[in-house]
């Protein structure tokens, strides 16, 4: 069986090398001049770069075992320093109950408990389901936290209120059910080291694995066994046009004029949007429907042996422009160069919005200043930067989006019985590297099983995607 693979990032190039590995013929279309996705690594003046910290935190055996083959010495293990600078000050995350009694005051606090026990009551009285990011967060952890903390940043990295996004983003994105899960977290981390593996993005953890060099690392490993497989990878190939024959993708147009017709399957990570279009017609996804949330990122090299004390930093106050900070000279990844810091800032943006639009210089000028702001640095200990801008970054997963994206991935996988569409931009779904990894696995099995259709299954075995609490 010879296999079609759309996109080089972690989930094309992890199936890419199983399937290659297992004798099967495969190809990589990347329309990028180099593989990475959203995980790749950009190299400035002895300075390694990555887009936010992509580590990897899976307990799926498989996964990690694939990892380590794929990265041998590079594969390392970090140990965990995070923060949110919160009402001026920078709390240690996951939160530490006596570092959080010490910075907020009593009166924040107070308020803080009786908002939760207020939502508590609430709650016993209504039972109604929720339906929105803002509802689920209302009825877990009261008025005062959602107002002074969720609220804003939730604005900020997705743009829209919170009422507009589907209860299920919440759900995903915050590791934790209650406030009173929190506390019960918090110090069985603290006291007894136990970590939360359950969850996927949960931060109770107190390390993770990293790649020497940056993620992209990672990416460089997975090109080189599939190579050594003899896949080949063909970049600068942007999917343009897909032909069906008989309930099956034919063939694969691009925009550079080739053409593949000699593939029994296609495996794809493009944006799940864009392939719906191209496999079921322009009409198929109206303007504005499923849509990504971009990001603009700005790099910073830095004069200094360190910015902050940790590895990356949220700011959920809408008045600082980015709202993480990650800082590359903590990784022990060899990433800057001795005694200067490496930052990447994130600017959660839409394309064509004044975020986005606003010149290079305008935005390094604002992301300086408001870290001169902070007290973090002096604007003569900027050695230079970079901005990079990335149009599909977030799904932005608004009310009823997992049942549209059903949708279309069963119209695409009735009109295609050879294709399956999977990673973060191909279910339109927030996952990470490992989650990633894990659906390849999947799908890579059935392939060398000759499973048929390969539609995705209703019940996917990768956790964190498909499975609800």
């Amino acid at each position: 069986m010879s296999v079609a693979v759309l996109g080089a990032g972690v989930t094309g190039l992890t199936c890419a090398w199983l399937l290659a590995r297992a004798g099967r013929p495969v190809r990589v279309y990347e329309a990028s001049p180099a593989e990475g996705g959203l995980a790749a690594t950009l190299e400035r003046d002895g300075f390694s770069f990555d887009l936010g910290p992509h580590e990897f935190v899976s307990s799926d055996p498989q996964v990690l075992a694939l990892i380590a083959e794929a990265c041998g010495d590079d594969l390392i293990r970090v140990p965990k320093r995070t923060a949110q600078y919160f009402r001026g000050k920078f709390l240690r995350y996951p939160f530490e109950i006596p570092d959080l009694l010490r910075k907020t005051s009593p009166l924040f606090t107070g308020r803080a408990l009786l908002g939760v026990a207020a939502a508590r009551l609430r709650s016993l009285v209504r039972n109604g389901a929720a339906t929105s990011f803002r509802e689920w967060t209302l009825a877990r952890f009261g008025r005062t936290l959602y107002e002074e903390y969720f609220a804003p940043y939730t604005r900020k990295v997705w743009g829209v209120d919170p009422d507009e996004l589907d209860f299920r983003t919440a759900v995903e994105r915050i590791p934790v059910s209650s406030f009173w899960q929190l506390v019960r977290k918090a110090l069985a981390l603290q006291v007894r080291g136990v970590e939360d593996m359950a969850t996927p993005h949960s931060e109770f953890r107190h390390s993770f694995l990293y790649t020497r060099g940056g993620a992209g690392r990672l990416q460089r490993h997975l090109r080189s066994r599939v190579e050594e497989h003899g896949g080949t990878l063909r970049f600068g190939k942007r999917l343009v046009g897909v032909s069906l024959r008989d309930g099956a993708v034919a063939g694969l147009e691009f925009a550079d004029g080739a053409r593949d017709e000699s593939f029994d399957a296609v495996v794809s990570t493009i944006p799940l949007p864009a392939l719906a279009r191209l496999v079921l017609g322009a009409d198929a996804v109206k303007p504005g429907e499923l849509s990504f949330r971009g990001m603009v990122f700005v790099l910073l090299r830095v004069d200094r042996p360190k910015v902050t004390d940790c590895h990356w930093v949220y700011f959920p106050e809408p008045h600082v422009p980015f709202q993480r900070i990650t800082e590359f000279n903590h990784f022990g990844a060899g990433m800057t160069p001795p005694g200067r810091s490496g930052l990447t800032l994130e600017l959660s943006a839409n394309p064509g919005d004044e975020t986005w639009t606003r010149s290079d210089a305008a935005t390094v000028e604002a992301c300086v200043g408001s870290l001169e702001g902070l007290g973090l640095l002096r604007r003569s200990e900027v050695l230079g930067s970079d901005v990079v801008r990335l149009p599909h970054v977030y799904p932005l997963q608004t009310r009823g989006f997992r049942e549209r994206a059903e949708s279309l991935l069963d119209a695409i996988g009735g009109a295609a019985r050879n294709l399956v569409s999977i990673g973060r931009q191909g279910l339109f779904r927030y996952c990470n590297q490992d989650e990633c990894m894990e659906m390849a696995i999947e799908v890579a099995t059935r392939l060398v099983e000759g499973a048929e259709p390969l539609h995705r299954r209703g019940d996917p075995a990768w956790r964190g995607v498909g499975v609800d609490a």
